[in-house]
């Protein structure tokens, strides 16, 4: 045996050895998200009799309304809740880390309930109190002398307040994973700024920002991916109402499959949003590598 044949035969083995304990988590990603996403683009391809359709329902979805209003739904949905909801769990995460008082630890345990909650008993509970004649917020505006707000019927309404709900259920998980980031700045930094004369605002923009900026963008992408597939908050909420006003992607593809059974035309739904998910994921990888 040759000394090259000596080397090799390790590396063979290391590499044969590497599949075996990397097959579990292949089968899973083949089983959990290549084969859906096959058959997903399958769908949209061919009828439910297995006739090649083409891009007949891509050329449907260019002209159907109720799809072009729930991409920008979608787009609103994701872009201001997403952007809104990472500011402020950045603030308090740096209210939480910078200002000491009595009942920390409590006022941290508190904070995740809205996150605790499960998403469809949150989600009623919160149609309860925004009912446009029994709803509590509008008991309180009543007795204040103004006039109830349809929250949730009123088209110009219901989408904003379906985003609040999302940034309120969703806040408290984000702040946590900013929060561990912010304890893991050294202590040291924050003293020198102070001795060289910086205000607290000064800090987190010169200090806090650029060594959270990593987390921050990491965290805002993930949370990107995760809000593009929301369904729960807003199918329990207002199932897309009214008049569409609330109805993104998701629920809009539900809808098409279960109660129209036009599963091929729901499944064709997603393949626009699929290459941004792409370029997002890509830009996921791209941040933990650095």
């Amino acid at each position: 045996m040759t000394s090259n044949e000596a080397e090799t035969k390790p590396k063979v083995k290391e590499t044969v050895y590497g599949y075996v304990l990397a097959s579990p988590f292949l089968l899973f990603l083949s089983m959990f998200l290549l084969f859906p996403l096959a058959y997903e683009i399958f769908m949209a391809l061919f009828s439910s009799r297995l006739e090649f359709v083409g891009t007949e329902y891509i050329r449907r979805l260019l002209v159907d309304p109720a799809y072009v209003e729930s991409l920008l739904n979608t787009a609103l949905y994701v872009g201001v809740g997403v952007n809104v909801k990472m500011f402020l769990a950045l603030l308090l995460a740096n209210a939480l880390n910078s200002i000491d008082f009595t009942g920390k630890r409590l006022y941290k345990a508190l904070i995740m309930i809205p996150w605790v909650i499960p998403v469809v008993p949150s989600a009623l509970n919160f149609r309860w109190m925004l009912d446009a004649d029994y709803g509590i917020v509008n008991q309180i505006l009543h007795n204040l002398g103004i006039a109830p707000v349809g929250w949730l019927i009123n088209p110009h309404l219901a989408l904003g307040s379906v985003i609040f709900i999302h940034i309120w259920t969703n806040l408290p998980f984000w702040s946590l994973i900013l929060l561990s980031g912010l304890q893991s700045i050294p202590v040291d930094l924050y003293d020198a700024v102070k001795v060289d004369g910086a205000r607290s605002w000064q800090g987190f923009r010169h200090l806090t920002l650029p060594l959270m900026r990593r987390l921050y963008l990491i965290c805002t992408v993930l949370s990107t991916v995760w809000t593009m597939g929301d369904f729960g908050i807003i199918w329990a909420l207002t199932k897309g109402g009214p008049a569409n006003a609330t109805q993104i992607i998701a629920t809009n593809a539900y809808r098409q499959a279960f109660e129209f059974g036009e599963f091929g035309y729901a499944a064709s739904m997603f393949l626009f949003v699929l290459p941004i998910l792409g370029i997002l994921v890509i830009l996921l990888l791209r941040l933990l590598r650095e």
